[in-house]
């Protein structure tokens, strides 16, 4: 087959010409800046507590999805930027650390409630020490349980997993009392 055969089997444009260059496509502008908690308030970094109360109060009211159900997501933005400027704790953690640590203080609030302490870093530290022991406890648990079924542990398996056992319900324990302690104390 000869190279005007093969031009011929080619679609082509009425415009186009087979030797011209082809057109490159655009790419989309991306923005790339990230928003801050402080720019979905309208707020600088450096705003007081009593002005960041009062323009989440504003913009909440203003962006409420009852009366503006066509700005949900912006409302959404506003609640969880409000929620987190409000909160002194909250607050210290992002200004510090960022958006990525409010996220893990929620998850680890969970199972390590928080005094009141100064140095953000050293609550995440310890929780996630605290975390890390108590998979290390639940691993070693498993593991000699199938051990057991493989063979190659020699030594009772019970015992390594009854003392795992006691250990994490001993943390739990300690925890559920220690949270009862500290609502007590706030109460007073």
């Amino acid at each position: 087959m000869s190279a005007e055969e093969k031009q011929e089997l080619l679609p082509k444009k009425e415009t186009e010409k087979i030797g011209d260059p082809i057109e490159r496509p655009t790419v989309p502008k991306v923005d790339y800046s990230k928003k801050t908690f402080y720019d979905y308030l309208g707020l600088k970094n450096d705003a007081s507590e009593e002005t960041i109360k009062s323009t989440y109060a504003e913009l909440s009211k203003k962006y409420n999805p009852i009366t503006n159900p066509d700005e949900i997501s912006r409302y959404q933005d506003i609640l969880y930027s409000g929620e987190t400027l409000t909160n002194p704790v909250l607050k210290k953690f992002y200004d510090e650390y960022g958006d990525v640590s409010v996220l893990l203080f929620n998850i680890l609030q969970i199972y390590f409630p928080l005094k009141q302490i100064e140095k953000p870093s050293k609550y995440i530290y310890g929780a996630l020490f605290g975390a890390s022991g108590v998979c290390a406890c639940l691993f070693i648990t498993v593991m000699a349980f199938f051990s057991r079924f493989i063979g190659s542990y020699s030594a009772n398996w019970i015992y390594p997993m009854l003392a795992t056992i006691v250990l994490c319900l001993g943390y739990l324990i300690y925890i559920a009392f220690r949270t009862k302690y500290d609502i007590a104390a706030s109460e007073k």
